[in-house]
């Protein structure tokens, strides 16, 4: 999935304009000298002149202040994609970097009706699942009562964290941010290293959410108790809304039902049944899993939520997957 748009210049001129008409495109438009990386996953947008000291570089996109006849014969030893003259053509140099950018790949929200009543273990679970065919990033904005670290198993010390991205001033490239994540195998993570009393502002959420699914196949985020309306300017793949299956749980649960997703954790001897929650909220299924203590006795174990295949979380998160993917699909 290429995201990143990396520009190779030696023209102040050249580079100002094409920086200028990537802003207005709404793309990030990053300087190889400064980030000297060029990966798969990145267009390469170079100046002719500056190519001279680079001959093993494959430029996607040639751009020029002034296209001779020579130029276009220099330009033909690299093949490039496409050949534009700047600054006369920025409108077209917008348009192309539109048309290239990657589509944004599916969002995953999930949030829980009451205090505690699962979302980190059903994120983590999905995000853990769905890691064994694809890198994933499993986004943390429980920010009081994250349980993420300790779920994945991922050690966060010295890591990217939201601290860390709220001292900041402006934001680092997708690709730099990416390859900071702590990780366990495909799995990524962004979490807190404390406890905050309040969660990330509300631009800075969405602009990193942004960046980081430029750069992942899935985005899982963990909620909390937070509403889906923080991210108000973001496209939701999917909603997903975890409920403890007693009686203050299946009560808020009733005024929360929208189109959001339901999934039902179960807990022992709360003296109601997942059919009674079924009948009070007027709906025929709902997928869900028990809160036993093979599942707690699992985590305390350092089993991460969703890894034994024959567990009722794993079964849920493939069938969410599968459902999204199809959803996907369609779209």
């Amino acid at each position: 999935m290429k995201s990143g748009f990396v520009l190779l210049s030696r023209d102040d001129q050249l580079t100002a304009t094409a920086v200028a008409a990537a802003a207005t495109a709404g793309i990030e438009l990053r300087l190889l000298e400064q980030y000297p990386v060029i990966s798969a996953t990145e267009f390469l947008i170079a100046d002719l002149k500056a190519l001279i000291d680079h001959p093993t570089l494959r430029p996607d996109l040639l751009i020029s202040t002034e296209l001779t006849d020579s130029i276009w014969r220099y330009a033909a030893t690299y093949a490039p994609a496409q050949l534009v003259q700047l600054p006369q053509a920025a409108s077209w140099f917008q348009t192309w970097l539109t048309s290239q950018h990657s589509i944004k790949s599916p969002l995953i929200c999930i949030r829980s009706v009451t205090a505690g009543a699962g979302s980190s273990v059903l994120a983590t679970a999905i995000s853990y699942t769905a890691s064994q065919q694809q890198e994933v990033v499993l986004v943390d904005l429980d920010h009081a009562r994250s349980a993420i670290n300790l779920l994945t198993t991922i050690e966060t010390k010295n890591a990217v964290s939201w601290e860390q991205l709220s001292s900041l001033i402006g934001l680092p490239a997708g690709s730099a941010l990416s390859a900071r994540l702590p990780n366990h195998q495909k799995l990524k993570l962004l979490s807190f290293n404390a406890y905050q009393i309040k969660p990330p502002e509300i631009e800075l959420i969405e602009s990193v959410i942004a960046l980081l699914r430029e750069q992942f196949s899935l985005v899982v985020v963990d909620l909390g108790q937070l509403p889906t309306s923080i991210l108000h300017r973001t496209a939701l793949t999917k909603s997903i809304l975890v409920s403890p299956c007693n009686l203050l749980g299946v009560a808020k649960l009733k005024t929360q039902l929208t189109t959001s997703q339901v999934v039902l954790r179960v807990e022992q001897k709360t003296g109601l049944t997942k059919k009674d929650a079924l009948d009070f909220l007027g709906l025929s299924y709902l997928p869900s899993y028990k809160s036993d203590p093979k599942l707690q006795l699992d985590i305390a174990d350092g089993v991460i939520p969703g890894e034994r295949k024959k567990s009722e979380l794993r079964k849920i998160s493939e069938e969410l997957l599968i459902g999204i993917k199809n959803e996907s699909t369609i779209a």
